[in-house]
């Protein structure tokens, strides 16, 4: 007769798919190890031998020789297509968005245009549109449903983020100036050394040659009380259109990075963002935000 003592739980792939439960045997005082099919390893050491005496907080190879450490999935990520300015199209669907206008003025006054997060928006986009593997409900965390987030993370984006102190509109930090913008990423549940990888998928269509365009992530630091510290931007390399560039859309991917050095970027807030040096029209089409956490 057997108690099962500990379940080897879901994670890092073991011996072609077979891991172990440990029960414990009445009579012998010993702990044994009996293969489970479709079991994987998340931490711990994975012990060789068969039968023996464990603690109850060790984690076990039910074949094989030797032994092997295995970490917490500290890897991850999340999508979404739920920018309040993309008001149709489906996230991972549709190429094309919905035309925000950059005017001239804004070019005249190197204004970054950040493009916030919708509720609504996100509900209308991430719709999941296959039936295998199952999809996660999407709703307020994007179109994976946090299914590939890394342990301990259950939300990488702030769909209802309260904008007011985040940068308003006309707001100037270091020279900047940004628009006023909804929504945010969440990086509050990640740690210091963390880093994260954010892509911004959208069309440009310049109006005028010799165009200019640069993406940014604006990112805000904000204090233990949730006080904004300092606001800058994280840029990629600008892409630029020459003077048979007009009138055509250009789907761009560019990929901008974060490390988070300390518990005030943890707490910070961020959004997409581009300028330009002439007037253009935009499309968000949806953002890939993959991160490697740490502690």
């Amino acid at each position: 007769m057997s108690d099962v003592i500990k379940t080897i739980i879901p994670g890092n792939p073991i011996n072609n798919g077979r891991a172990c439960v440990l029960t414990f045997e009445t009579g012998d005082n010993d702990q044994h190890i009996d293969p489970v099919p479709n079991q994987y390893v998340d931490s711990g050491v994975i012990q060789s031998r068969l039968t023996n005496r464990f603690d109850d907080i060790g984690y076990y190879n039910c074949c094989g020789s030797g032994s092997q450490s295995v970490s917490a999935i500290s890897f991850g990520y999340e999508f979404t297509g739920g920018f309040e300015e993309r008001t149709t199209g489906q996230a991972a669907v549709s190429d094309v968005g919905s035309n925000f206008q950059y005017t001239q003025d804004m070019a005249d006054s190197g204004i970054w245009k950040r493009f916030g997060f919708s509720e609504s928006a996100q509900v209308s986009n991430d719709f999941a549109y296959w039936s295998d593997p199952a999809p996660a409900a999407t709703s307020g965390v994007g179109l994976f449903g946090g299914s590939y987030m890394p342990d301990g993370v259950t939300q990488l984006f702030d769909f209802g983020f309260n904008a007011s102190t985040f940068t308003p509109s006309g707001a100037t930090n270091g020279g900047q100036i940004y628009t006023a913008a909804s929504g945010s990423f969440d990086f509050s549940q990640l740690s210091p050394g963390s880093f994260v990888e954010v892509r911004f998928d959208y069309n440009i269509l310049p109006q005028v040659a010799n165009t200019t365009v640069e993406t940014a992530l604006i990112w805000q630091t904000r204090d233990a009380n949730d006080n904004p510290t300092y606001t800058f931007a994280l840029t990629a390399q600008p892409l630029y259109y020459g003077i048979d560039s007009v009138g055509q859309t250009f789907l761009n991917r560019p990929i901008l990075t974060a490390y988070f050095a300390s518990q005030e970027d943890v707490n910070a807030r961020a959004l997409l963002a581009i300028r330009s040096n002439n007037l253009v029209q935009v499309q968000p089409l949806t953002t890939l935000c993959v991160v490697n956490k740490r502690g």
